[in-house]
């Protein structure tokens, strides 16, 4: 830990940089305290995959989304976010809580068109690096 003090007129600002273990340590203790101990992150969960979900006849598709849980232990869940387009931009679909929750079934998809998403871990207000980016394309409405 590194503590400066910096002096302008009357008023005194203490700055203090902490290691990674350390801002995890205190951001356990106070989770609402996120932007003292900016120092420390989340890693980001790995291998997204994208598969065929269950259709619905006339209405839409769905699409099961599957992956490998961050290394950070403290994480408390994953948002998961959704784009047409390669490497984004891309938009929150849904934030699912339980860092062991590692599956997702997004049902606001449309039939015959391709979508791209990327999850990461949460924790109260922080968000990791966004994972790999998977890849779908729904199936025409021919599901009985």
């Amino acid at each position: 830990m590194t503590r400066c003090l910096l002096r302008t007129g009357a008023v005194v600002v203490v700055v203090v940089l902490l290691t990674a273990s350390a801002a995890k340590a205190a951001f356990n203790a106070n989770p609402s305290a996120s932007a003292t101990y900016a120092t420390a992150s989340l890693a980001a969960p790995t291998n997204l995959s994208a598969s065929a979900g269950p259709c619905v006849v006339a209405v839409n598709a769905s699409v099961v989304l599957g992956w490998t849980a961050t290394a950070s232990t403290w994480a408390d869940g994953y948002e998961i976010l959704r784009s047409l387009l390669a490497g984004g931009p891309y938009v929150p679909v849904a934030v699912v809580s339980g860092a062991n929750t590692l599956t997702y079934t997004d049902v606001t998809v449309l039939f015959s068109t391709t979508y791209r998403y990327v999850v990461r871990a949460t924790k109260v207000s922080w968000r990791s690096i966004v994972s790999n980016e998977a890849t779908f394309t729904t199936p025409a409405p021919l599901c009985v």
